[in-house]
């Protein structure tokens, strides 16, 4: 898994080589980028600064992205366990909408939304509405 770009304190230490060492020395077929919503409010551009060459050069080198939306709590509380977090559906959809977009013709991209979804066990019937409504969106924006 790669550091969210922005939270990285180390700097952008991703290249078309790192990549292509990945896939060929470690065997990898996969990346996962994981996606911190507070980092995502912060930078207008996020995708293009961070997310985009590192989807072109898993491209190319015929590999699979997972880009994960890394909100953890309860959107209807807003429960967090740090302000990284932010759980807020209405930014998650918003975010999971541009990326559907803007990655809908990257058959290799898949889109991991809130995986850590509620803090402590969901109720069934809080839990799966608000996931459903997620993943709808990702699949409006893919049928546009």
């Amino acid at each position: 898994m790669l550091a969210d770009g922005i939270a990285d304190d180390w700097g952008d230490n991703y290249s078309y080589e790192t990549i292509g060492h990945l896939k060929n020395v470690w065997n990898a077929n996969v990346i996962r980028i994981p996606i911190h919503p507070a980092e995502w409010e912060k930078e207008p551009d996020y995708l293009a600064k961070y997310v985009d060459k590192i989807v072109d050069w898993a491209g190319q080198n015929t590999m699979y992205v997972v880009v994960g939306w890394h909100a953890h709590g309860n959107p209807v509380t807003g429960e967090t366990e740090a302000p990284l977090y932010n759980p807020d559906l209405a930014l998650a959809k918003s975010a999971l909408e541009t990326m559907v977009s803007r990655y809908k013709d990257c058959e290799w991209v898949r889109l991991d939304p809130f995986p850590n979804f509620l803090s402590g066990p969901p109720e069934p019937r809080l839990f799966s509405p608000l996931h459903l409504d997620i993943v709808k969106a990702q699949l409006c924006v893919i049928g546009q």
